[in-house]
């Protein structure tokens, strides 16, 4: 775990309990990780969106039994303002809540390569019954929101490396507003779990010309 003390904010945007902001009215990964509650001890939040999951962090920010990580981009006046690596939890969860930030213009392999090892990392010393991976896609290079510089291949790599952790992973999409590239991705992420062999070309359908000039996945 983390040790060091906290410097929590106070401010609150998307999906809190009584608040729906940044696009997010219900916050799925919460209510997920209550289920999921029922049937194992300790549940892990991995969050992989351009945006701090800000709203899951204040869920369980006292919480022991749930260690949350989000890897987001971070500069001053980048929404949503949170996700200071000096936040770690408090009280119980005091040392459950990780924040890593990225700068704009980071690409594939060092997000990659810091990513695996901060999960790999966390889960050894957290142990948990089950993982709850966020793929939020705006972290895809030419995203209208965004600032990474990442492709689907990257984030499946993300992807695999927590699949292949050996413990049950729920996945959840994210953020991703340039909607081709967003279904490129997550098309490729449920391949990649499904042991399915995509075909390259985006089969026929009524919004096909959005998928030029390459029309490919």
């Amino acid at each position: 775990m983390l040790t060091g003390t906290s410097t929590k904010t106070n401010i609150s945007n998307s999906a809190m309990r009584a608040t729906a902001s940044g696009f997010c009215f219900i916050n799925d990964v919460v209510l997920s990780a209550l289920a999921l509650q029922e049937s194992f001890n300790k549940v892990m939040i991995v969050d992989i969106d351009v945006h701090h999951g800000d709203g899951t962090e204040a869920a369980f920010y006292l919480s022991n039994k749930v260690f949350t990580m989000s890897m987001h981009q971070y500069y001053p006046g980048f929404f949503p303002g949170t996700g200071s690596p000096h936040d770690i939890g408090s009280g119980k969860g005091l040392g459950f809540n990780l924040n890593i930030p990225v700068n704009p213009g980071t690409r594939g392999s060092d997000y990659i390569r810091t990513f695996i090892h901060h999960f790999k990392q966390q889960a050894k010393t957290f142990q948990p019954s089950v993982v709850v991976l966020v793929c939020g896609v705006d972290a895809l290079a030419n995203d209208p929101r965004g600032g990474l510089c990442l492709k689907p291949s990257d984030i499946c790599e993300c992807v695999r490396a927590v699949a292949a952790s050996g413990v049950p992973v729920l996945v959840l999409g994210g953020g991703g507003y340039q909607f081709p590239d967003a279904a490129r991705c997550w098309t490729k992420v449920v391949a990649l779990l499904a042991e399915y062999n995509l075909p390259n070309t985006v089969p026929d359908h009524q919004y096909f010309e959005m998928y030029g000039p390459s029309w490919s996945l």
